[in-house]
């Protein structure tokens, strides 16, 4: 896990900047795509928030703070999932909240195995 760690990190941090991406999509009639950018100010601050925690837990280099940066990154997983599904989506954003659910259900599968090697294997 020490080598894969990393990779948490950085797929929170990629996750985020692409909930900022879904939760800034609005239907226009005025664009090719159906979709313009409408960015509100919470949404930018809350991305700008989540980026700087994870840029934090990646500093992590002892076996606690690591095991600390995969809660942090799995609350942080688990908040945008609470956030997207009490908000109003149009119907074309499906296949970008598809594509962010399955890069987060591979970064939620990356921190199980990683604390099960962080907590159980290392006893």
């Amino acid at each position: 896990m020490q080598k894969l760690y990393g990779y948490v990190p950085l797929l929170s941090g990629l996750g985020s900047l692409y909930f900022l991406l879904v939760m800034s999509l609005v239907p226009s009639s005025t664009s090719s795509l159906g979709l313009d950018f409408n960015w509100h100010d919470p949404d930018v601050v809350t991305v700008a928030l989540i980026l700087v925690v994870v840029v934090v837990t990646a500093c992590a280099r002892t076996l606690w703070t690591k095991r600390i940066g995969l809660l942090v990154n799995g609350l942080i997983i688990l908040g945008m999932t609470a956030d997207l599904l009490h908000t109003q989506h149009s119907p074309l954003l499906t296949d970008y909240l598809w594509l962010w659910g399955l890069l987060m259900l591979f970064n939620l599968g990356l921190i199980c195995w990683g604390s099960y090697r962080l907590w159980w294997k290392n006893k």
